[in-house]
């Protein structure tokens, strides 16, 4: 291995980190799904989170998501997702206001959690 493999493996390493998102950021559905929320619920809720954090003005951490075959593909460059914290979709949840039970009870359990 050269100097100038060396270097440009050290910059990819530097851009790695660079690009890690802190710990614990999710998408909304994510963090739902990991309070115990079935998936589909979930989901839903997770979608009205999205709606109530663009209200509030929430700035989620814009990434990229990829999968296995899209790296294959030339001029590819994997989808935009949005991730927030756990401070940040705790500030929407509880602006959240649901007006059906089972989705009062969903939050509910999630603010217990």
């Amino acid at each position: 291995m050269n100097a100038s493999t060396r270097r440009a493996a050290a910059i990819l390493r530097q851009r790695r980190r660079d690009n890690k998102l802190p710990a614990g950021t999710r998408s909304m559905a994510s963090h739902c799904t990991n309070a115990g929320l079935a998936p589909e619920l979930a989901a839903g809720i997770g979608n009205a989170l999205h709606s109530k954090a663009k209200q509030l003005a929430l700035k989620p951490i814009t990434g990229r998501a990829f999968r296995s075959t899209l790296g294959r593909l030339p001029g590819i460059t994997g989808r935009r997702v949005h991730r927030y914290t756990p401070a940040q979709f705790l500030q929407a949840l509880t602006a959240y206001n649901p007006r059906a039970p089972r989705l009062i009870d969903a939050r509910n359990l999630l603010l217990a959690a």
